[in-house]
């Protein structure tokens, strides 16, 4: 049952068993959840990266950036639609819906894929859930775990992330923020096959060599992101991502370069 379904329920329930008197409360404890004020974030993002993970060929995107949040709701239009929660002591939840658009076996302007797989098959999208839970050491640490599992397609299998980050710098004006992060990327037996794997049908196709991808760590990944405030509506961010893929997967004919670097620079206006 999602945060929404359950808002609506509680408050359906307490005015059949109270009656119409306590319609005033429930729609009080309601905007308190929800908050008085929906945060709406638009931009636009270029991305340079890797046409997929473990490609020497790169590509440059233009991508659309639009988050809206209104208390723990919130859409993203990288991560989908979902809540958060956010405990006293330090705790945090996440948990979204969202799409994973596979990869292509060819070059492809919107999705992950190059003509040098071509033979090996697209991989469909998926519908997957992200379930991430954490926690806030400091206020320049935290340590967490996230879960991808797939709703649909689910022979694409699952992957896992596990990881740190913290905020090493502030400017006075808090106009300026520069984080970083460190994450270990583990993928189920589909998922590592799935994507680094190559059947032997696979191989007669595309002329890869045949390779079994097992389950386990298949990658680590450090971060590092900047944020810059003009005004309290227009800020811009840059993001760079480099990721080592080890040998549980490198070893695959798919993998041309087991270590690459992603960069996204995005114009961001708030309301």
């Amino acid at each position: 049952m999602n945060i929404t379904t359950m808002i609506l329920s509680t408050s359906l329930s307490a005015i059949v068993l109270s009656g119409t008197a306590f319609a005033a409360e429930s729609e009080a404890s309601l905007s308190s959840l929800l908050g008085d004020h929906t945060d709406v974030t638009v931009g636009v993002a270029a991305q340079n990266a890797p046409r997929y993970r473990g490609s020497k060929n790169r590509q440059t995107m233009a991508l659309p950036v639009l988050t809206v949040q209104r208390g723990p709701l919130y859409f993203d239009s990288s991560h989908g639609i979902g809540w958060q929660y956010q405990s006293p002591s330090g705790f945090y939840l996440d948990h979204a819906i969202g799409y994973d658009m596979g990869r292509d076996d060819k070059n492809s302007n919107w999705r992950a894929g190059s003509n040098r797989l071509k033979g090996m098959g697209k991989i469909k999208g998926s519908v997957i859930t992200t379930v991430t839970a954490g926690y806030q050491f400091a206020p320049w640490l935290a340590l967490e775990a996230s879960g991808e599992f797939a709703l649909s397609e689910t022979k694409r299998g699952n992957q896992y992330r596990v990881g740190a980050k913290s905020t090493v710098w502030q400017s006075a004006a808090k106009d300026d923020v520069l984080a970083l992060s460190a994450d270990m990327l583990i993928g189920d037996a589909r998922f590592n096959q799935t994507y680094y794997g190559v059947t032997p049908q696979q191989s007669r196709r595309s002329g890869l060599a045949a390779y079994h991808a097992d389950k386990g760590v298949y990658g680590y990944a450090l971060g590092a992101n900047w944020t810059h405030q003009f005004s309290p509506a227009w800020s811009t961010n840059v993001a760079v991502t480099s990721t080592w893929l080890t040998d549980k997967v490198a070893d695959s004919q798919v993998v041309e370069r087991r270590n690459d670097t992603g960069a996204t620079l995005a114009v961001l206006y708030s309301f």
